[in-house]
């Protein structure tokens, strides 16, 4: 994030999620989800039992710069996550772009880094879907989306 005030968000949701739904989307108000996390009449829930296979977000940095980081220490083999980025609010007097940049990393090393630049607050990026390898020597499969589109913060007010 090149911003010293804005609160960028990250979010990894389970293949099919939608964002800032718990039952698909470990972020700020779900940082270590559970399938204790899903609605019993829940249509999709991305967590399983074995958390250490779930993302979780080790800190939600709200104070510009970032960063922010969600881990996935033992990724089920073959699993798919999309990853967003969502700028939540600028911490400003007025509107401001700002610029943040996501990077990737699969077994220790770094797969990717992207970034994208905001025109204001309350956009979302959709960056990219990952698919974890289904043997432990094969590379992740990353691709890019690159879709931003307008997100109005969905819990109302900033």
């Amino acid at each position: 994030l090149d911003h010293p005030t804005a609160d960028f968000d990250l979010h990894v949701l389970g293949d099919g999620g939608t964002p800032f739904t718990h039952e698909t989307d470990c972020y700020f108000s779900n940082k270590h989800p559970t399938p204790a996390d899903c609605a019993a009449d829940a249509p999709q829930c991305s967590w399983v039992d074995d958390v250490e296979q779930n993302p979780s977000l080790d800190h939600d940095d709200n104070n510009g710069y970032g960063p922010e980081n969600t881990n996935i220490v033992h990724p089920a083999p073959g699993s798919k996550w999309k990853i967003f980025v969502h700028y939540w609010a600028a911490n400003t007097d007025g509107a401001e772009d700002a610029t943040a940049t996501l990077r990737v990393f699969c077994f220790g090393h770094q797969a990717i880094e992207v970034t994208k630049t905001f025109p204001q607050e309350q956009f979302m990026w959709q960056a990219l879907d990952l698919k974890w390898p289904t043997e432990e020597n094969d590379p992740c499969q990353l691709s890019q989306i690159g879709i931003l589109e307008s997100s109005p913060n969905p819990f109302g007010g900033t």
